[in-house]
């Protein structure tokens, strides 16, 4: 299973599994301090080509890892690394904690997932927001409920990339449709992806690095996953 690595800018890097319908990605930041990786894959084997690459620039490990949201594609590749620094919403600790005990098993029964799957849980959590001064990059984590209630943005202040989970999505994806699916539901509002995208037009960013599906200018991505989500709307 093959990963595309495209370089976005000096420091960082988009990591692309092409090899199936997931168009699934994940980010790598090189920093001062160390490499941040936004997003982990579904599996060992998927992870093991981003240590590869790490590993590749001179680091032995990441400085930390950050779950966009709590879902099996972000969270589960993961096992490496057991007493990394894992950042995330505080609802992803408790969702993915109801999900290892309650459908983990159930999931690597039906082959869904590989055997060997043993998430790790997020070591830190926040609420609305917080910064990660890293020296020679700032980070904005920003909770932005919308394709789960837990979801977060991922914003490089100095680079003006900024990393939207499952929020956005490539015009790869087909499968993917607003609002969002259990165990979010009882928490979450279809209504609010619509704020969710207001607070991606005020950062304006430069690029988008969607949770799946390739790169595209910023705006039309944006402008594509809006018009998307309206048609979504009309059919439910």
């Amino acid at each position: 299973m093959g990963i595309s690595i495209t370089q976005i800018n000096q420091d960082t890097y988009l990591l692309s599994d092409n090899s199936s319908k997931l168009y699934l990605n994940s980010t790598v930041i090189f920093t001062n301090k160390g490499p941040i990786i936004v997003d982990v894959f579904r599996d060992k084997e998927m992870f093991k080509q981003i240590c590869n690459f790490i590993n590749s620039k001179g680091w032995n490990k990441p400085l930390a890892i950050i779950y966009t949201h709590w879902h099996i594609d972000h969270t589960c590749g993961n096992q490496l690394f057991k007493n990394s620094r894992i950042i995330s919403h505080k609802d992803t600790y408790r969702y993915l904690e109801n999900f290892i005990k309650n459908h983990l098993k159930r999931l690597k029964v039906k082959g869904i997932l590989k055997k060997d799957v043993n998430p790790l849980l997020p070591t830190e959590t926040f609420e609305n927001e917080i910064v990660l001064d890293l020296g020679n990059k700032t980070l904005r984590l920003i909770h932005s409920p919308g394709h789960t209630y837990d979801s977060i943005l991922v914003y490089d202040v100095n680079e003006r990339v900024l990393i939207t989970g499952d929020n956005i999505i490539g015009k790869e994806v087909t499968f993917f449709m607003p609002p969002v699916i259990p165990p979010d539901k009882p928490d979450a509002n279809h209504k609010d992806l619509e704020k969710t995208y207001e607070i991606i037009s005020t950062l304006n960013p430069k690029t988008i690095i969607p949770g799946h599906g390739n790169l595209i200018e910023a705006d039309k991505l944006l402008s594509y996953n809006k018009k998307r989500y309206k048609e979504c709307l009309e059919k439910i």
